[in-house]
């Protein structure tokens, strides 16, 4: 829901959010105009949806600032929230300081430099992290649930051996089926754990594109 929201925002006023809007931060006392830029990040793993694109694991809004002396700094998660709209006396007053040269340079690219080097790589980590982590589990469990049903499997043809040689029939599994299920497991298994020893395949960034300032 949120995904087809923003494309959706985007689709429609993209050039109104390309433009920009005048906020006031009441908690900065200065008088410096500073820019904020927001991107739009997504990290996708190796595989696809059904219509063959690369799946997005995980999307995240994020923001940099850039002030006067071209210098960009991350600005947190959602920075607007605590700016307002600039009265009309306010834009007055700044009016002039929007018509600085600083301003009409390239600064998505800037944004964009500065979130590649500087906030894409925590997002990055962090996801990584999570799904190695969850890999790891899901393995651990697999090889577990295989562990014990090649163990029943075992059992179970000598068990069923030993009603074979005592003269009772077996059922519809024999010892020999029975053995069989266990070998296979037992392949399935060394099979599983030889391409576990392989590269993972691990999310992987999308590189982020500036949505407006």
């Amino acid at each position: 829901m949120l995904d087809a929201t923003l494309d959706l925002t985007l689709e429609r006023h993209r050039a109104l959010l390309t433009r920009g809007a005048v906020l006031v931060d009441p908690g900065d006392a200065g008088e410096e105009v500073r820019a904020l830029v927001y991107l739009d990040h997504a990290i996708q793993d190796a595989r696809t949806d059904r219509h063959g694109r690369r799946r997005v694991v995980s999307r995240r809004l994020q923001f940099v600032e850039i002030d006067g002396g071209g210098q960009a700094r991350g600005a947190g998660y959602a920075p607007y929230l605590d700016y307002r709209p600039a009265t009309p006396e306010e834009r007055t007053l700044v009016g002039p300081r929007l018509e600085a040269g600083w301003l009409t340079r390239d600064l998505e690219a800037q944004a964009v430099t500065h979130a590649i080097t500087r906030l894409v790589p925590p997002h990055l980590n962090e996801v990584r992290g999570r799904k190695l982590d969850l890999i790891a589990r899901t393995r651990a469990a697999v090889r577990d649930r295989l562990t014990r049903e090649i163990a029943y499997w075992d059992l179970r043809a000598g068990q069923l051996e030993a009603q074979e040689q005592a003269g009772r029939s077996p059922g519809r599994v024999n010892s020999g089926r029975a053995r069989q299920r266990a070998a296979d497991l037992g392949a399935v298994s060394r099979s599983g754990w030889k391409n576990s020893t392989r590269k993972d395949s691990c999310p992987r960034s999308r590189r982020s594109w500036p949505a407006g300032h």
